[in-house]
């Protein structure tokens, strides 16, 4: 893993471990069903925000961004190593809260043996 890298997620993790936080625990804490479904919005959005706001905003903060924009890289690998980090960790957090919001949704109904069996198998092609 090249230093750049290393450096985004380093810089990520805090906010993505707070965003996948505000987007899997208030579905678990609360009783959801689709009436209370902005609930579970609500917080999501905001983990989403703090962590692109993560990912620019403390280059910025720390007057860091001039400096490495000053290194002799391209500018583009820059620009594209921090979205790429940054749509890989909000992918992340997005699928853990479509997959919290639809096991609560169809726990305890009919279909709810069926949607385990497929996030099973879904998790076990991913990982063989």
């Amino acid at each position: 893993m090249n230093a750049l890298l290393a450096k985004e997620i380093r810089l990520l993790l805090p906010a993505w471990g707070a965003a996948l936080l505000l987007a899997v625990a208030p579905v678990w804490l609360l009783e959801f069903d689709p009436h209370n479904a902005m609930l579970a919005l609500g917080p999501f959005c905001i983990g989403t925000i703090l962590l692109g706001l993560s990912s620019f905003g403390r280059e910025v903060a720390l007057n860091t961004f001039p400096l490495m924009l000053a290194q002799p890289s391209e500018r583009a690998r820059i620009w594209w190593t921090k979205v790429g980090v940054l749509a890989v960790a909000l992918a992340v957090v997005s699928g853990a809260w479509w997959i919290v919001c639809a096991t609560s949704l169809y726990a305890g109904s009919k279909h709810a043996h069926g949607l385990i069996e497929f996030f099973g198998s879904a998790v076990t092609a991913a990982a063989g």
